[in-house]
């Protein structure tokens, strides 16, 4: 297994401390930010058009998130009194069918978070209990305020389904190699997934 690497998106190089490289960890214990001071891997934060920035609650003052998706950090004075510009962060690429994420920093502790789940909480308000965002077009890199809204995990369940990026509805197999014909295919009234006939006569043998 290899080593573990800076948890600051595109840095390869090996952590020191605190989950960041020696340059990294260096950077925030002088200006309290990892980013601070180093070669801008990030633009500036200018406004596009029909774009609207909104503090992201429990970072007021640090971070914003707007209408379109972005997320800047805001200018600021480190822990010398120098001031740091703001600065557009760059989400983490993430691997196929998974969401955009981001670590925000305040008083050195960094925490890992959703951008779809601040674009909502900023422009929709707060998550109602027993719900999850929902993207409208089923593309979940799409963080715009238009393409989200709030519905329950099994609505949520369905546009995948409906959108083709369900994962397991997309299988044409079970793990065990049955294919997922009609005749082989029953729905869990529990889970609502699909299940192999097939399997299911293999455990009743076997029991």
């Amino acid at each position: 297994m290899s080593d573990p690497t800076c948890d600051i998106p595109e840095c390869p190089n090996p952590v020191y401390r605190r989950r960041w490289c020696n340059r990294h960890y260096l950077r925030w214990k002088r200006h309290g930010d990892p980013l601070a001071g180093g070669r801008a891997v990030r633009e500036d934060c200018a406004a596009l058009p029909g774009e609207e920035w909104r503090a992201i609650a429990g970072y007021e003052g640090l971070y914003e998130v707007s209408n379109l998706g972005r997320v800047c950090s805001l200018p600021r004075l480190d822990m010398r009194g120098h001031r740091l510009p703001g600065r557009l962060m760059q989400p983490s690429e993430p691997p196929l069918q998974t969401h955009y994420r981001l670590r925000l920093y305040r008083d050195g502790r960094g925490s890992t978070k959703l951008v779809h789940k601040l674009v909502a909480e900023a422009f929709i308000g707060p998550c109602p209990r027993g719900m999850e965002v929902r993207h409208g077009d089923g593309n979940y890199l799409n963080n715009r305020a238009s393409n989200l809204s709030y519905a329950s995990h099994s609505i949520n369940m369905f546009d995948r389904r409906r959108h083709g990026t369900d994962h397991e509805a997309n299988k044409t197999h079970c793990k065990h190699g049955h294919k997922f014909t009609p005749a082989n295919t029953y729905i869990n009234t529990v889970s609502g997934a699909r299940q192999c006939r097939a399997c299911a006569r293999e455990r009743r043998r076997a029991a």
